[in-house]
């Protein structure tokens, strides 16, 4: 894995699943709001079937008060990786992203190895 850019917020997981597995639960935005606990919804903008990068779709979110953001699908890399860029408007939010590997790839002792 290539080094963390010091604006960047990298958390580690280690689940009883293979890759390929996670990845068809985190590559479906439908799914964010089974365990976000701000995430009410998404609707795709265009496209059917698995998402692709340029894909797009609005998540919807709720705390105190909704909002809505445009998402863009960056990166989808089956059973690897999946992200997408956040936008407010013309002006860009931030990176949601996973990155997938097989849990015997990680170091000893290191949760997730990053």
């Amino acid at each position: 894995m290539t080094s963390v850019d010091p604006a960047e917020i990298v958390e580690s997981i280690v689940v009883a699943a293979s890759p390929d597995e996670v990845y068809r639960l985190v590559s479906d935005p439908a799914n964010y709001a089974r365990w976000s606990p701000e995430s009410t919804g998404v609707r795709r903008l265009g496209g059917a079937g698995e998402y692709a990068v340029g894909d797009r779709f609005i998540g919807h979110n709720r705390i105190w008060l909704p909002w809505s953001t445009v998402c863009t699908v960056v990166a989808a890399d089956a059973g690897r990786e999946f992200a997408f860029d956040v936008d407010a408007g013309p002006m860009p939010v931030a990176r949601w992203g996973y990155r997938l590997r097989p849990a015997a790839a990680t170091a000893p002792g290191a949760a997730g190895g990053d």
